[in-house]
């Protein structure tokens, strides 16, 4: 349950002209049976199937599948589509939509980590918080074309799962359906009842994280590690993957990877990134202010008008590799990443930000002396202004 990998929609479809009418409405009928709240639409020539795959009704459930806490092991997932999608329309099926989450339990309240991820400086996500008379939620959404004003078909959600599954249901008292590990149980502590096999989430800081995959072109990381040569992805491919154990997995890599790249990108300390980029004790220190700060826009405006983009660009880019001085961000990392067997690489930022050939192009550019007369000449606050001189006026005197 907690840390596990949870498919928390998904959306199938197939074209409405190749399938009898007898039969669209025996899958309708087989699907919501087994998930109740499924709906079933008909769109631009294709019916569209959406549901969600952790509120299984089965046998061993019984009729209660009112959370999506839990995900069901793959064998009955794949039961249950097969029962849902008959042989005969099963290759036409392919999948639009997945959202796939993961829970965790946190030690502070989770508003706490949605502000601390809010200030992650990321020039390729933008990131919005929703605030609500039980909660606050960070959305991150990531586009191509930031000019577009198409829905982002990239999506990460951050929210509070105690206080949203309160909401939803009236009631703390959460009936869990599968077993839990020892170690699950001691991380829920007293909101676990051993006897009713129910948490109190009242009584709990469970972060959840979600990431929202549209359309073909964000699946494609999913299709490519289940079939190199596919070119959508069909059901049966994930009917195969099911059969084999291994779709669960593939998500959670999936998950993985987007979280290591857009949010999680700092995984090195700021001593070996200034020894690996043989950084001078002032730039060290420099790059200490900017992680402090924690913004560089206003850095990297000024700098690019004053004809140092490049120098900034590789600051930048170093400084995201540092983990910040914030035990909420190390706390998260080591719970979502402890048990990953990814290794982080250059190679897992590398879409953030351009890089320079030169590492070191920070101090040799810091050691230029920018005029008073062009600093003077932008408006700056008194607070840019201060952050400018320690990083870059400092570093003329250089000590290395």
């Amino acid at each position: 349950m907690l840390g596990d990998t949870i498919l928390d929609k998904l959306r199938l479809n197939y074209a409405k002209k190749e399938v009898s009418q007898e039969l669209r409405e025996t899958s309708s009928t087989h699907l919501k049976e087994l998930f109740p709240t499924a709906t079933v639409n008909s769109k631009a020539g294709n019916i569209q199937s959406t549901f969600n795959p952790a509120k299984l009704i089965d046998s061993e459930r019984g009729n209660d599948n009112g959370h999506n806490l839990q995900m069901i092991p793959e064998n009955r997932l794949a039961h249950a589509l097969r029962s849902s999608f008959p042989e005969q329309i099963r290759e036409g099926v392919s999948v639009s939509i997945m959202h796939i989450a993961e829970d965790y339990i946190v030690k502070n309240p989770v508003e706490d980590y949605i502000g601390m991820l809010s200030n992650i400086d990321n020039p390729c996500i933008t990131g919005t918080t929703v605030e609500s008379n039980v909660s606050i939620s960070l959305y991150l959404h990531f586009v191509q074309d930031f000019e577009s004003e198409e829905i982002p078909h990239f999506r990460l959600k951050f929210y509070d799962k105690g206080a949203e599954y309160c909401k939803r249901h009236n009631s703390p008292i959460c009936k869990l359906y599968e077993p839990i590990t020892e170690k699950e149980i001691k991380l829920l502590g007293d909101s676990y009842d051993p006897d009713s096999h129910s948490i109190d989430m009242s009584k709990v800081n469970m972060l959840r994280i979600e990431l929202e995959l549209v359309q073909k072109d964000k699946l494609t990381p999913v299709i490519k590690r289940l079939d190199s040569t596919a070119d959508k992805f069909t059901l049966s491919m994930m009917l195969m993957a099911l059969d084999n154990n291994s779709l669960y997995k593939v998500l959670r890599e999936v998950f993985h990877e987007k979280l290591r790249k857009y949010v999680f990108t700092a995984y090195d300390t700021l001593d070996h990134v200034a020894e690996e980029n043989n950084l001078s004790n002032i730039s060290k220190n420099a790059y200490k202010l900017q992680l402090e700060d924690g913004n560089s826009k206003h850095f990297t405006n000024l700098m690019t008008e004053l004809g140092y983009k490049d120098s900034v660009t590789t600051m930048n880019r170093l400084v995201r590799k540092i983990i910040p001085d914030s035990k909420l961000y190390s706390e998260l990392y080591s719970a979502i990443f402890s048990n990953d067997n990814t290794v982080i690489t250059e190679e897992t930022t590398e879409e953030l930000v351009a890089t320079t050939p030169d590492s070191t192009a920070v101090d040799s550019t810091a050691r230029n002396i920018v005029s008073k007369e062009n600093i003077a000449s932008h408006d700056l606050n008194d607070s840019v202004l201060k952050g400018f001189i320690l990083v870059y006026e400092v570093l003329i005197f250089d000590d290395s």
